[in-house]
């Protein structure tokens, strides 16, 4: 029930579907959490995130159908989750952590070309599965580090332009 009364030492923790979770109540999290979860808790908004642990280097914030924007974040944070953040937009991802590696923005639908440009350098996995509105423009600008795109479900890509993917690349 308190949150507040969970062990310092905590580097796991995760509340997914606690749909009463507040934006307070993160800040009496855990200050060293290296892995957090909270999916589907549907209360939390964008003023969540600088309550979060600056140590976090995993965060999963799918289907927090609240959050508008990515600021603040983490800054060694390594993994994202954002699917199904159905208000989630291009400026909003264009304000990510330098560091991140493994991103997953599937059913995102607001999503266009136009974020990828800013994606960080450093990323490797990307899921942009059921991402409705990407073309193959945006398969042209994809981070030079990638090492596996899943893009099921973007009917705008053509195989022409799949086919034009750097061989480093792998598909899922």
């Amino acid at each position: 029930n308190d949150i507040a009364q969970l062990p310092q030492s905590l580097i796991y923790l995760k509340l997914d579907g606690c749909i009463k979770l507040t934006n307070e109540a993160i800040d009496r999290l855990p200050p060293h959490l290296l892995d957090l979860s909270l999916s589907q808790c549907h209360h939390l908004t964008n003023d969540m995130i600088s309550y979060l642990s600056r140590s976090l280097k995993i965060l999963d914030l799918s289907h927090c159908i609240q959050l508008t924007n990515m600021d603040h974040l983490p800054e060694h944070l390594q993994s994202l989750s954002v699917a199904k953040c159905e208000n989630l937009t291009d400026e909003a991802i264009a304000k990510l952590p330098k560091d991140l590696k493994i991103l997953d923005l599937s059913e995102c639908k607001k999503l266009t070309d136009a974020f990828i440009a800013s994606l960080p350098p450093s990323l490797e996995f990307l899921n942009l599965s059921g991402c409705e509105n990407l073309t193959n423009q945006a398969l042209t600008q994809l981070p030079k580090d990638l090492k596996v795109l899943n893009i099921s479900g973007c009917y705008k890509i053509t195989p022409d332009a799949i086919k034009k993917l750097p061989k480093t690349i792998r598909l899922e």
